[in-house]
């Protein structure tokens, strides 16, 4: 089975690829990458293809578990694949604002994983060799331990410079100044959950010392 949202298509090309395909009794899932587009325009550099998901796999073997605002796979690295020919993510089918409005969502998530990464550093793991999840995982942490204050300014850095973004024109710099705005409501919405967990864990040691 491959799991699409509403707002990703299947290429001729995937589609044929697909249907050559068969079974193996030793791979549960494929990850499959995916082309962003913005404005009918594929984001080849800002949009850091080819990114790749668990998307192809046995509908009784593979499974996912909820991380964040998203998912990923609860498979055995050594029982995933991984194929080359991309799908096609209109992530902007709805219009920027809604995007902005979605990912207001996504931020208050992503704001309380970094809460807990700083908070509990030990839940997270060093990354396995081959192991795309928890490479993915410490990633994240590694992305947790940047100043939140930096945080816009980091990503935009990133998407638009290292990763060359503005070879993609007009469309990868609005698509890294998103990406920017992005990480800055998470930024604030985590300095919020630090915040309010420092004002809590001091109300709880005050009232300790109290009944001491």
């Amino acid at each position: 089975m491959l799991h699409l949202d509403a707002d990703e298509v299947v290429t001729p090309e995937l589609r044929d690829l697909i249907t050559a395909m068969r079974p193996e009794d030793t791979i549960d899932g494929y990850f499959v990458p995916s082309k962003t587009i913005l404005h009918d325009q594929w984001l080849k550099h800002a949009g850091m293809y080819p990114t790749y998901q668990a998307r192809l796999g046995h509908r009784e073997r593979l499974r996912f578990i909820q991380v964040g605002h998203g998912q990923r796979e609860d498979v055995p690295p050594s029982r995933m694949s991984q194929i080359e020919e991309p799908y096609l993510h209109y992530s902007f089918s709805h219009g920027l604002r809604q995007w902005l409005e979605k990912h207001v969502r996504y931020a208050d998530d992503e704001a309380s994983l970094i809460a807990e990464i700083r908070s509990n550093t030990h839940a997270f793991y060093k990354p396995i060799a081959g192991d795309k999840a928890s490479e993915r995982r410490s990633a994240k942490v590694k992305a947790a331990s940047i100043p939140l204050v930096l945080r816009p300014f980091a990503r935009f850095l990133y998407v638009y410079l290292l990763r060359q973004g503005f070879r993609d024109g007009r469309a990868g710099f609005l698509y890294a100044f998103m990406l920017a705005v992005y990480e800055g409501m998470t930024a604030v919405l985590a300095a919020e959950q630090l915040r309010r967990s420092i004002t809590e864990d001091a109300g709880k040691c005050s009232g300790k010392e109290t009944r001491e």
